[in-house]
């Protein structure tokens, strides 16, 4: 009737006899398959490059510490598997609680971590170096595996957002407390000069993709040119106030020569 058919549970589907299945089992069979994720470990990514102990990191030759791999660190497990098996069993809490947000104090009681500290770490190191985008922390409400929210795309939104407010404010502390301009805190923010090692987050993520100063400033540029002219004149100002760097110095002073020959000509 009217293109729609109707199951014996009251169900809309379409017309062809295929009836839509109600969103919760479509909830309840993601979950099992997630579960079965978790006790296999198959949704983590190798990470052949990170030590297999913390001692690793300790020894008389030892290897530089990457950012976000909290081994042995603020009460985490000392080796590789037992954080893989830590990361996994917070997975599985979350996973088991179908899209709903769990407190971080509760996780941290039920999971015997050291403090939340511990936790924001362990959460960290899933999204850094297994790339674990479904674990998503919001203010005031915890944790959850937002795949499996009532609307998944809100929870990423909310969070997106969240993020870049707290960004924000820590790029604005960062200027207050080092007296720099904006732009530096900016500069700073994204570009971890100082760091002889991937010292947080952000410069762990940004190792592990391959973005350095090259693709960063490449991605500025684009973002000048597609903001328009405004953006363009910008590109071009900062450009002539830098042309010792923009232009190789041969270059720029075949040009002067050329300009020279050029006025000579013009003279005569």
């Amino acid at each position: 009737m009217n293109g729609i058919n109707y199951d014996g549970d009251g169900l809309a589907g379409p017309y062809d006899g295929t009836p839509l299945e109600h969103p919760l089992l479509v909830r309840q069979r993601a979950v099992v398959r997630l579960i079965e994720q978790c006790e296999t470990g198959t949704f983590l990514k190798g990470t052949p490059t990170l030590p297999a102990t913390a001692a690793e990191y300790h020894s008389r030759t030892g290897r530089i510490r990457p950012g976000a791999d909290p081994i042995g660190v603020g009460g985490l497990p000392d080796a590789r598997d037992d954080l893989n098996t830590l990361l996994l069993d917070l997975c599985h809490r979350l996973v088991v609680a179908g899209g709903a947000f769990l407190l971080g104090r509760r996780i941290v009681a039920d999971m015997a971590l050291e403090n939340e500290r511990s936790l924001r770490l362990l959460v960290a190191y899933g999204r850094v170096h297994h790339h674990i985008r479904a674990i998503v922390g919001i203010y005031g409400q915890g944790y959850c595996w937002a795949d499996l929210a009532d609307n998944p795309a809100a929870v990423y939104v909310l969070a997106r957002g969240q993020a870049v407010a707290t960004a924000r404010c820590h790029l604005f502390l960062s200027a207050l407390f080092g007296r720099d301009d904006g732009a530096m805190g900016l500069v700073q923010l994204v570009f971890p000069f100082a760091a002889t090692e991937p010292a947080d987050d952000l410069a762990a993520l940004l190792t592990a993709k391959g973005i350095g100063h090259e693709q960063v400033l490449e991605a500025m540029i684009a973002h000048c040119r597609a903001a328009g002219e405004d953006g363009v004149a910008a590109i071009r100002r900062v450009a002539a106030r830098n042309q010792d760097v923009l232009i190789p110095a041969d270059r720029l002073a075949g040009i002067r020569q050329h300009l020279q020959e050029a006025m000579a000509g013009l003279r005569g």
